[in-house]
C-alpha cells in the first residue's frame, strides 16, 4: 500500500486494516451514535471522526444522508461501501495542508502535493474526449492509479498517459463502474 494512502487516515481507531473491518466498524458505530447510549472515550473518538471527516453522523448523532447512503451500499456490499464512503472523503482535502496529520510528512519528503479533487477531475476531463466507453473512469482503474506514490505527483497529461498505458496493458479489471453517489 503507497505511503501517501496508509498514512491519510482520519483517526486511527476510524480506518482499520482491510475495507471490510473499516465498513463493518463504520456501521457498528452508527449504531452507537444513533442509539444514545453513553459513550466511553474511544467510541466518541470514533464516531467524531465519522461526523467530522466522513459526515454519516451529525452533531445530534443522527444519521445524515450521506450515512444513510452508506448503509444503503452496505446491505449491497460490505467492501465497496467502505471504499465508496474514503473515496468520497478524499474529495474534501489537500495535501500538504498545514496540520499535524503524517500524511504531510510522507508529502513533503516525496517532494508531492495533491488535492484529491483536481487529481480526479483532471483524468476525467481527458477521458471525456475518449470515444465510447473509454470515455469511463473504472474504480479498479483508479485504484491501481492511486497504489503507487509516484503517481500522486504527476502532471495531469502524464496522469492520463498511465491510466491509457495501464489499458494497452490490460492491467485493470475493468468490469466494475463507479458506484452511484
Amino acid at each position: 500500500m503507497p505511503k501517501y494512502i496508509e498514512t491519510f487516515t482520519f483517526e486511527r481507531n476510524s480506518v482499520k486494516k482491510t475495507a471490510r473491518e473499516s465498513s463493518e466498524a463504520t456501521k457498528h458505530h452508527i449504531d452507537l451514535a444513533v442509539s444514545g447510549e453513553d459513550l466511553g472515550k474511544t467510541p466518541k473518538n470514533i464516531i467524531g471522526a465519522l461526523r467530522s471527516y466522513l459526515g454519516v453522523v451529525d452533531s445530534d448523532r443522527k444519521i445524515t444522508s450521506i450515512g444513510e447512503k452508506f448503509l444503503d451500499l452496505y446491505g449491497q456490499d460490505v467492501e465497496d461501501a467502505w471504499r465508496w464512503l474514503l473515496t468520497r472523503a478524499l474529495w474534501l482535502y489537500t495535501v500538504p495542508n498545514g496540520t499535524n496529520a503524517k500524511v504531510n510528512a510522507v508529502a513533503k519528503s516525496a517532494g508531492g502535493s495533491f488535492s484529491f479533487f483536481r487529481y480526479l477531475v483532471s483524468l476525467l476531463v481527458q477521458l471525456e474526449a475518449m470515444q465510447g466507453e473509454e470515455r469511463f473512469l473504472y474504480y479498479d482503474e483508479l485504484a491501481e492509479l492511486l497504489s503507487d506514490d509516484l503517481n500522486w505527483t504527476l502532471a495531469s497529461h502524464e496522469l492520463f498517459a498511465k491510466l491509457l498505458k495501464n489499458r494497452a496493458t490490460l492491467t485493470s479489471n475493468r468490469d466494475r463502474v463507479w458506484l452511484a453517489d
